[in-house]
């Protein structure tokens, strides 16, 4: 290709330049296998932040997804901290799903999009087969066999590697987590009303990890309920924070 002047651009580069610009093109999700994550970002317009000066309690992001055998999910995005948010997903099955955004922000919603998941091997969510037993959604049966880890997002790195090679040597299938734990983290997990997004961002990566392993994750949201209320006290606040825990864990494999 020869641009105005002369200058002739090498059709390696200009291969480059396409691929990239088709990258750009496709959706979050695309190619995404089933039974794993992937993510939508957000970021509000100077405009929206100044409307919004406290996007935590003030902004709603929220997406309708629809399978190809017409099975739909509704899951709100996640604050993420300043301006941002992002919506995470887990398709349930391969090819075309299609989605919705509705929001308080007129610039994101009725938003629509499409996108291909690939196919996987994974054998998906836990689900109850009868009152007595667990399959996995590929109806193959599942051991509920439970270890306990209630401080998993509060240890260091290396007490987080090695309670999940201790879970995984000893064939459990199931790790307890508690998300907020008792009165003596609120600091950690939650700052001037509102939760943390260094602290639910490092508690989601291991909770992904424990997936990586077969592991289920049992969530429970805090040591005790007068601890839950105690650090939300007011029903509005309990009902913002069950939307982000959902927002942030819904898509991982977890009760």
């Amino acid at each position: 290709m020869q641009l105005a002047g002369g200058t002739r651009v090498p059709a390696s580069l200009l291969a480059l330049i396409f691929t990239a610009a088709i990258l750009r093109a496709q959706p979050p999700c695309a190619n995404t296998p089933a039974y794993s994550t992937c993510e939508f970002a957000f970021e509000l317009t100077p405009a929206e932040a100044a409307a919004h000066p406290d996007p935590y309690r003030d902004v709603d992001i929220q997406a309708e997804f629809r399978s190809p055998r017409f099975k739909t999910f509704l899951l709100p995005a996640v604050w993420d901290g300043g301006n941002r948010f992002f919506l995470r997903f887990s398709p349930t099955e391969d090819g075309q799903w299609v989605y919705k955004v509705t929001s308080n922000l007129k610039r994101l919603d009725g938003q629509q999009g499409a996108f291909t998941a690939a196919a996987s091997e994974a054998p998906g969510f836990v689900r109850a087969a009868n009152v007595h037993h667990w399959q996995w959604e590929n109806k193959q049966p599942h051991l509920w066999l439970a270890d306990v880890a209630d401080r998993l997002g509060f240890l260091s790195s290396a007490e987080f590697d090695a309670k999940l090679a201790q879970t995984v040597q000893n064939k459990f299938t199931h790790l307890r987590v508690s998300v907020l734990g008792g009165a003596a983290d609120r600091s950690h997990v939650f700052s001037a009303g509102k939760p943390k997004p260094e602290y639910f961002d490092e508690l989601a990566r291991r909770l992904k990890a424990v997936n990586q392993k077969g592991i289920v994750v049992d969530l429970v949201l805090a040591a005790t309920p007068a601890d839950f209320i105690a650090l939300l006290p007011e029903p509005e606040a309990r009902e913002r924070f069950l939307r982000f825990a959902v927002g942030s864990f819904a898509a991982l494999n977890v009760t």
